[in-house]
């Protein structure tokens, strides 16, 4: 008797029934082929569809069919691991994602993600690029950006020069340059752009000169921002002012689109503040701040105060100088931002400069009884110079340089 004995197909003997072996066997055999069938796979309960190629795929066999990678499901119960190894998991990835390159390694990718050119997959960083400018260059569009945002800050005007006198008053301070930013995309834009930094205006001369405008800093032909007005020079002869300048706007220079309206010193949105002034007919007016416009100039007034205007997110204005008993003023600083305008000058001293990205104005100088009254601080970026001081006998002080203006460009 040749019927062996098996529970699963494996333990199987081929060569039986061998040909001598008697006919009533046969069914023997049969039953025995069943019971290792119906024992080897228990839980089929239809018709198998998946090929030969399909179950060998499913061993870590390589494959090349059109049906892709598959893997057993397992009862919800089932909280067991099965052990795949690398290349069977890259082998599901590239067969659900279309990709027939192999995948890069993992070692040193961490946080970033896959990405592919068309034909390789290679990993990548979600990082944005930030080009800055502190003077002209030239900006290169990063490759795989698509977004690009420019930042644009014009450059602070200069402060007046003190004037000379008993009565003399201080210079005004420059007003701060404006900001302006727009979102553009990637593809509207060339592989490189000209970034135009605007300079800032020379501070007046001492004893009587008017500060100069700063310059207008742009991306090419596609933004421009401009930048604040000069302070101007001190009254020889009080009640009067050296008037503050008014700050950049961001469509046009002296504060257009203006922020203000007659003499209301209105805190604007987009124009520049205006100047402060004074006269014996309407009194002293303070400087008027603002949101993206520069804030405008303190003014030098005969006996009162005229510190430099605050803004949002353009430059603050320069401090008044001094005048008539009056120590120089504090510059205007940017709104929520550490860092406050250069401090004024007291008797005869100079006026602080405005602190660097803190978009602080200079501090007015101090005046002084015989000798030079003080000089105005220098503008921080895109901020006002101070004015400078006054003297009795002396001669005024000089007035703060603007700050440079500034531009940012990022890329994601």
């Amino acid at each position: 008797m040749t019927v062996e004995t098996a529970t699963y197909i494996n333990g199987l003997n081929a060569s039986y029934p061998a040909a001598s072996d008697p006919k009533s066997e046969g069914d023997d055999h049969l039953r025995l082929i069943k019971s290792t069938v119906k024992a080897s796979f228990p839980n089929v309960s239809g018709a198998v569809s998946a090929t030969h190629t399909d179950l060998s795929a499913a061993t870590g066999a390589a494959t090349t069919g059109a049906s892709g990678f598959r893997v057993a499901t397992q009862a919800a119960t089932d909280n067991s691991t099965l052990a795949a190894s690398t290349a069977q998991v890259q082998a599901a990835i590239l067969a659900s994602s279309g990709v027939t390159a192999t995948l890069p390694g993992q070692t040193g990718n961490a946080n970033k993600f896959l990405k592919t050119d068309g034909t390789s997959p290679s990993w990548d960083i979600v990082a944005a690029d930030v080009q800055t400018f502190t003077s002209s260059g030239t900006w290169t569009k990063p490759s795989g950006k698509t977004m690009v945002m420019v930042e644009l800050w014009g450059a602070g005007g200069g402060g007046g020069g003190g004037n000379t006198g008993s009565s003399a008053d201080g210079g005004g301070g420059g007003g701060g340059g404006s900001y302006l930013s727009r979102v553009f995309q990637a593809s509207d834009l060339g592989a490189t752009v000209s970034v135009t930094i605007g300079s800032g205006g020379a501070g007046g001369a001492a004893a009587g000169g008017g500060g100069a405008t700063g310059g207008s800093t742009s991306f090419g032909s596609s933004l421009t921002t401009y930048g604040g007005s000069g302070g101007a020079t001190g009254s020889a002869s009080g009640p009067a002012s050296g008037s503050g300048g008014t700050g950049g706007g961001t469509a046009g220079a002296s504060g257009q689109p203006f922020s203000y309206r007659g003499l209301d010193s209105v805190t604007g949105q987009f124009g520049g503040g205006r100047g402060g002034f004074g006269s014996a007919s309407f009194g002293p007016q303070s400087a008027a701040a603002s949101g993206y416009g520069g804030g405008g100039g303190g003014a030098g007034y005969w006996g009162q105060e005229g510190s430099g205007a605050c803004s949002a997110y353009g430059g603050g204005g320069g401090g008044g100088g001094g005048g008539s008993g009056i120590s120089g003023q504090t510059g205007g600083s940017r709104i929520g931002v550490t860092g406050g305008g250069g401090g004024g000058g007291a008797t005869g001293a100079n006026g602080t400069a405005g602190s660097g990205f803190g978009l602080a104005g200079g501090g007015g100088g101090g005046i002084s009884s015989s000798a030079t009254g003080g000089a105005g601080g220098a503008g921080g970026t895109a901020a006002g110079g101070g004015g400078g001081g006054s003297s009795n006998s002396g001669t005024g002080g000089a007035g703060g340089a603007g700050g440079n203006g500034y531009a940012r460009i990022t890329s994601w």
